[in-house]
């Protein structure tokens, strides 16, 4: 079992600065953190800070590099998992 440490912790410093706006610390953040996952070989995991950085981009109206993320969290994501999409990109 792959411990989440640095993973974790970037994702509770992506998600608190999506919240506050901070959409460029937010995508930087999801990327470190999609980077742990990628090198801890836990694809769920980057998939889904991928799918968050999408959304990041989206608030930078950054339509292709949020397009890029969709895309590697589809590429990273293991059995189909769809549940770290929100409703409206389903």
């Amino acid at each position: 079992m792959n411990a989440p440490g640095p993973s974790a912790s970037m994702s509770g410093l992506a998600d608190v600065a999506a919240l506050e706006g901070r959409f460029t610390d937010a995508a930087r953040f999801y990327t470190e953190g999609a980077a742990h996952d990628l090198a801890a070989q836990n694809l769920n995991r980057a998939a889904a800070k991928y799918a968050a950085l999408a959304n990041a981009h989206l608030g930078r109206q950054r339509n292709q590099m949020a397009i890029a993320a969709a895309e590697k969290a589809l590429m990273n994501s293991q059995g189909g998992r769809s549940d770290f999409w929100p409703p409206e990109y389903l």
